[in-house]
């Protein structure tokens, strides 16, 4: 007997995590008796498929579909199996199977033996031959005792989960699990944006940060800290806050400004950021890059920072430190110019013609959820910044600078920084008197960005 094609229908495009099905077109059953021949497999039936496509990109037999689709079919009674439609596959496909773009469904009636002629009779489903479909999945049962069988057969185009590496290798269509609600979703990338914020379809909430690094690759924000210790004579009598002060005043004073657009005024200007061991070792970097080294170095140190970018009065896009110590927390600017440069860090509280908009650090990003502008600035308050975890990736580790010195580089007494680098000596002030913290405000000096 040969195959006889029940059902079939065919999903097209990615919306948001759902499928769009679009009706069948053109297909009709086959009448052909094939020759009598070895009894199909799932592994068989995929040939099958792949012989019609000619040897261009073969359909992958996927067991994980094939598991789920025989999971539906033995959940129903024998004698209801026959009413198993390639519709019902389709519509449980599209709520409870992730990672799938497009999907087409056709159920088959087959002899107990088939022969050559079955790729005749599959062939009357034209999805077999359309390249968007990468994998297939099957599953086969008798009507019973010496009858016929079923085949219930989908062939998907896989989604890859969403990885950033994968931006730069051309991927447009993607499959993730939102970080802060944990929906499932389909996403499609457009490209053309050298930072990216991705956006849940489900909650709307922003849940990652993602930038293009120095190689043109897309890195997640906190994965530019390179988890710096940085070489050095470190006074013990110095408290943690005359040790921010100090290394802030180095970063200030020594890592000179480079806008990456001058940086690239020969070539079509691109941002780009760079890790901070980048940055230790260039002695330049634009806002985002000298305040990811400030708060690697701190956070070396044992003082606790974030990275924030946002906006200033002056600017629509930057990039500052915070550090906390003692329940205080700094706002600390990288990209004064020398001159105009203040003594003391303020007091981020009262910052605020700084206003931030995301955070990140080592280990998390920030997305803030509070409602009002006084809670903006209650940074460590996880309440009003959610925090957001990844895995680890492979930060780029801090190698020893071939322009440095062998002997430690970064040298300190209590009140002044004393720094010898290929041969130049530079110094910083620092004051000793603890005092109370700052509480003037930013934005009356010039910046360089």
């Amino acid at each position: 007997m040969s195959p006889k094609l029940l059902a079939c229908l065919a999903s097209v495009i990615l919306v948001a995590g759902a499928l769009l099905l679009a009706p069948p077109k053109g297909l009709e059953p086959s009448t052909s008796t094939p020759a009598q021949g070895t009894p199909l497999t799932e592994e068989t039936i995929v040939n099958h498929f792949n012989n019609l496509r000619g040897g261009d990109l073969p359909l992958i037999h996927d067991p994980e579909l094939s598991t789920w689709i025989a999971e539906i079919v033995d959940g129903t009674d024998l004698h209801r199996r026959k009413e198993i439609t390639a519709d019902d596959l389709l519509n449980k496909l599209r709520t409870e199977m992730a990672a799938i773009s497009t999907a087409s469904a056709g159920v088959f009636q087959i002899g107990r033996d088939a022969g050559p002629s079955i790729e005749h009779d599959f062939g009357s489903w034209k999805a077999i031959q359309d390249l968007a479909y990468t994998s297939a999945g099957l599953c086969i049962r008798p009507l019973g005792p010496e009858e016929d069988s079923l085949v219930w057969a989908l062939l998907v185009r896989r989604l890859p989960a969403f990885r950033p590496e994968l931006l730069t290798k051309g991927l447009q269509q993607f499959h993730h699990v939102c970080a802060r609600c944990d929906a499932t979703y389909n996403g499609q990338f457009f490209g053309g944006d050298r930072i990216l914020l991705l956006e849940c379809p489900t909650c709307q909430q922003r849940y990652d940060i993602l930038a293009v690094n120095t190689e043109g690759n897309y890195q997640r924000a906190n994965t530019y800290f390179s988890h710096l210790d940085v070489p050095g004579v470190y006074p013990s009598d110095l408290s943690k806050r005359q040790e921010m002060i100090l290394i802030w005043k180095y970063v200030l004073s020594n890592y000179q400004y480079r806008n990456d657009f001058d940086a690239n005024a020969d070539q079509s200007p691109k941002d780009s950021w760079q890790s901070s061991a980048e940055t230790l070792e260039r002695r330049s970097g634009d806002c985002e890059d000298t305040s990811i080294l400030l708060a690697d170095w701190l956070h070396s140190r044992g003082i606790e920072t974030r990275v924030v970018i946002g906006e200033t009065d002056t600017q629509e896009g930057h990039a500052w430190c915070l550090a906390k110590i003692d329940n205080a927390i700094y706002l600390l600017e990288t990209t004064f110019e020398k001159e105009t440069a203040i003594r003391f860090p303020p007091l981020a509280t009262n910052s605020g013609t700084y206003r931030p908009e995301y955070l990140f650090d080592r280990e998390h990003l920030y997305f803030f959820r509070g409602h009002t502008e006084a809670e903006l600035y209650d940074f460590w308050n996880e309440a009003l910044w959610e925090p957001v975890a990844y895995e680890a990736g492979s930060p780029t580790f801090a190698e020893a600078s071939s322009s440095s010195p062998a002997e430690p580089w970064f040298s300190a007494d209590p009140t002044s920084v004393s720094v010898s680098n290929v041969g130049r000596i530079v110094s910083a002030n620092a004051s000793s008197d603890e005092g109370s913290a700052s509480t003037s405000t930013l934005g009356s000096g010039r910046t360089r960005e």
